[in-house]
Formats: C-alpha cells, sequence, structure tokens
C-alpha cells in the first residue's frame, strides 16, 4: 500500500542585514528548501519601479510566517522613519498578524568588529532586541548550524498548522494509476506538485554518482555537499514492469548510506519526495557560450524501505 502525503508550501520571509549574516542566510534558506517551503527575501526580489522598502513590505504582507535573524548590525535606516528595514519589516508581520519567530546572535560568540554597529546605530539596536525580548519568547544563536538547527526545530511546530495531509489506502491497481498520474503531472509542471512524498517501487538501472554531481544543483535541492548521491532509476509495478520514464533519485546522509549498497538492476521500494530546482549553465554552441536556466527533475529519498535482489543488469 502506499500513502501520498500533501503539504501546503508556506511562503516564509527571511528578515535580517545581509552582509554581516549571509552564511546565516544560506542556513536558513537550506533549512527552508528541505521543508519544502517557499522563501521570500531580498535575494529574490529582483528588478521593481517601486522602492525597495516598499518591495520588502509587500513580500512580508504575503507570507504567511515571518522570521526576523538579528545580529550586531541595526541595517539600512529609513530617513522617513527613522529605523532600519529589519525593524520596519518586523512591524508588518505585527501589524498583519503573521506569526513570528525571533532569533537574535549570542553576544558572546566572537563577531569581526566590522559587523559590530557603534554610535547611535548601536542604540537603536540595543533597543529593538529589549523590544522584542519583551514582547516574545526569543532564542539565542551562535554559528549558522546552531540557527539552522533552532529553526528547522521551531518551524515544523509553526508550519503543522498550514499543512494538509491526505493519507489514503487503495489496491495495487489504484495506486499504480496514481502513481503514474501524479509522476507525468510532476514532469509537466514540476513547481504544483513538487514536494509531494510517495511511496515508490524503482529499478536502478546505472551506477551511482556523486562528487561529479554539480555543486550548485545539490544545494538548490537542499541536499548535502560532499554526502550527496544520484542514480538514474524506472518506476515499476508489483510486477516489476515499468511504468514511466526515468529520473533521477537523490540521497544524502543515512538515505545515501543506504543506497550506495545497491546494485545495478535491484528493485528497490523507498518513500520519496517529489523535487526540482532550476540552475544556470554555461551552454557552448559553434558560436560560442551562452548562460541559460536549466531545470532538473528527480525524487528524493526520505526513508529507504526495502531491497529486492541484488542482479547485475546485462
Amino acid at each position: 500500500m502506499a500513502n501520498t502525503i500533501i503539504k501546503q508550501h508556506v511562503p516564509v520571509f527571511i528578515s535580517s542585514t545581509y552582509e554581516d549574516l549571509i552564511p546565516y542566510r544560506d542556513e536558513v534558506q537550506r533549512v527552508l528548501v528541505r521543508l519544502e517551503q517557499i522563501i521570500k527575501g531580498m535575494e529574490y526580489f529582483g528588478s521593481s519601479p517601486e522602492s525597495s522598502l516598499d518591495v520588502c513590505l509587500k513580500q512580508v504582507r504575503e507570507s504567511k510566517i515571518f522570521i526576523s535573524i538579528i545580529g550586531m548590525r541595526y541595517g539600512s535606516i529609513n530617513d522617513d522613519t527613522g529605523l532600519s528595514f529589519s525593524q520596519l519589516e518586523y512591524e508588518e508581520a505585527i501589524k498583519n498578524s503573521i506569526p513570528t519567530l525571533i532569533y537574535i546572535i549570542d553576544e558572546n560568540h566572537p563577531i569581526a568588529p566590522k559587523y559590530v554597529d557603534i554610535g547611535e546605530k548601536a542604540k537603536k539596536l540595543i533597543d529593538f532586541k529589549d523590544y522584542l525580548k519583551k514582547k516574545h519568547t526569543v532564542s539565542f544563536f551562535t554559528t549558522p548550524n546552531d540557527l539552522g538547527e533552532k529553526i528547522s526545530h521551531d518551524l515544523v511546530e509553526t508550519l503543522s498548522s498550514f499543512w494538509q495531509i491526505e493519507a489514503e489506502q487503495k489496491d495495487n491497481t489504484m495506486i499504480e494509476n496514481d502513481i503514474l498520474s501524479i509522476i507525468d503531472r510532476f514532469r509537466l509542471r514540476p513547481a504544483k506538485y513538487y514536494g509531494q512524498e510517495v511511496q515508490l517501487r524503482m529499478r536502478i538501472l546505472e551506477d551511482l554518482k556523486g562528487s561529479t554531481l554539480k555543486d550548485e544543483l545539490v544545494l538548490n535541492l537542499g541536499l548535502s555537499l560532499g554526502d550527496t548521491v544520484a542514480v538514474d532509476v524506472i518506476v515499476v509495478d508489483s510486477k516489476n514492469k515499468a511504468i514511466n520514464r526515468p529520473i533521477s533519485l537523490y540521497a544524502d546522509g543515512e538515505n545515501a548510506d543506504w543506497l550506495e549498497n545497491i546494485a545495478k538492476g535491484s528493485i528497490i521500494e523507498a518513500k520519496v519526495r517529489l523535487s526540482f530546482c532550476t540552475i544556470k549553465e554555461i551552454n557552448k554552441y559553434d558560436g560560442g557560450t551562452i548562460l541559460r536556466n536549466s531545470t532538473y527533475l528527480g525524487f528524493i529519498v526520505i526513508n529507504g524501505l526495502s531491497i529486492e535482489g541484488q542482479n547485475k543488469v546485462g
């Protein structure tokens, strides 16, 4: 039997100063990719005729969860209000009753002096932090990994109120038809069906790939650099007959440990998540090179369930 789990993809706004917190923002984005949520933040704004503040506040209003990351810089100040963009974003989230998570850097953690405000900005930052501590239960962080772990833990509970989970058990014929339909629709419209989870039977078609995978591809899929493997598979029915075209299967960590011990030609059963990403690639042609977007579709192993045989294909 197979269970299909459908999660609502929730837009999450990441608010912080930028240059001093780049590694922290990168880690939070990685967490959100793993949780299959929609990221909103300054990296994704693009060009707009509106002012940068108007764009920020509009993105906040369109979000369902607001994450505020506070370091040792107050940030750019809006001339009209005398407040930083980060504080104005926070106030917009509160005004619109958006669930808000606050993370403040531990002041005992080593910080480069160039990333520490002094003077009037430092005073404004202290006042802002004091206000946040009074109004919210805040978490304190040190390293990017520490922040990522805290946000990952907190977000699951917050997101549970948004997720809609549907699980239906059906006979084998209906399951196979449903799986075929889901995969076909995913190939056609990956953005819509991204994040669905389904239990699949698959045949391993080739040897594993690992270190040759593009770094940008691995990161955009929310997987671990240097610890991710991939292999082409084909979905099969209960009689091990192929029912779709080949597609890439990815895994990292313990799931990569499970996958790397499986021989080409084996039939496996695993719970997977439908995933895709778009990365920029340089393509060569007779007249030179061109930079274009390339879209990658695949399954990401959530849980390896069973292996049937270790036969090599001839």
